[in-house]
C-alpha cells in the first residue's frame, strides 16, 4: 500500500507541475533522493514519459498520463 500511495503521490505532484528537485520531493516525502528516482522510473515503466523543467524546476508530463492502481487485500 505504501508504494502505490507513493507512486500515486508523485503523480499527482508532477501533474501539478511544481515539484521543484528530486531531492525537493524526497524531503517533502520523508524518503531518499533515490527513492522518488526509482519511483519515476516505475512510473515511466507503466507508460509515463517524465521530463525536467530547468527554467520552472520541476517535472512534468510530456504527453498526458494517467495511472490507476488496484489494490486487492
Amino acid at each position: 500500500y505504501e508504494i502505490a500511495s507513493c507512486l500515486v503521490g508523485s503523480e499527482m505532484c508532477i501533474r501539478d507541475r511544481h515539484t521543484g528537485s528530486a531531492a525537493k520531493i524526497a524531503k517533502e516525502m520523508g524518503v531518499h533522493r533515490n527513492t522518488i528516482i526509482n519511483y519515476f522510473l516505475e512510473l515511466r515503466a507503466m507508460g509515463a514519459e517524465i521530463e525536467y523543467d530547468n527554467e520552472r524546476n520541476t517535472y512534468y508530463f510530456k504527453k498526458s498520463f494517467d495511472i490507476q492502481l488496484k489494490i486487492k487485500i
